[in-house]
């Protein structure tokens, strides 16, 4: 293996004034999307703008300090409970939803497949039926006058 076989597409170079990140063209267009959103809030989320060696490989600089900083603030909320378990709880949500899902369209294809009133050969009868239905309920059948009987007065009747 040659020297020239090696090729670095991202390293860190840390020194005793900070730490320096450089990175070529395949991580230039993401680096240069979270500059372009960090332009538009104002903040400086980052260190120093990138600094450009060649048309190949862009640098950036974060102070010792500020860096130090971030790592601190880095380790005291990722133990918050919340973000600790967040990327366990975001991937068990997703698999939750996909078993639903999947339950759902098992369902809904057993009662396509098992359930006779939706099928379209039997829904007209099933109409016709019901509607039947509906006139003899609204039919009277017996008719008892609407007062109050006795015993031997309902017995006559």
């Amino acid at each position: 293996m040659k020297d020239g076989d090696i090729t670095l597409h991202e390293y860190f170079t840390i020194s005793a004034h900070g730490i320096v990140h450089v990175f070529s063209n395949k991580y230039r267009k993401l680096f240069e999307n979270k500059m372009s959103k960090e332009a538009e809030s104002g903040d400086n989320i980052f260190g120093d703008r990138p600094q450009k060696m060649n048309d190949n490989v862009s640098t950036e600089f974060v102070s010792l300090s500020e860096w130090m900083h971030e790592s601190t603030m880095f380790n005291i909320i990722t133990k918050l409970p919340f973000f600790k378990n967040f990327i366990t709880g975001k991937i068990f949500n997703i698999w939750r939803l996909n078993v639903r899902y999947r339950i759902y369209c098992k369902r809904r294809k057993d009662l396509v497949n098992k359930v006779f009133f939706a099928k379209p050969q039997f829904s007209n009868h099933l109409l016709e039926i019901n509607k039947l239905m509906f006139d003899y309920h609204r039919e009277k059948t017996v008719s008892i006058p609407s007062k109050n009987f006795d015993q031997d007065d309902f017995k006559s009747v």
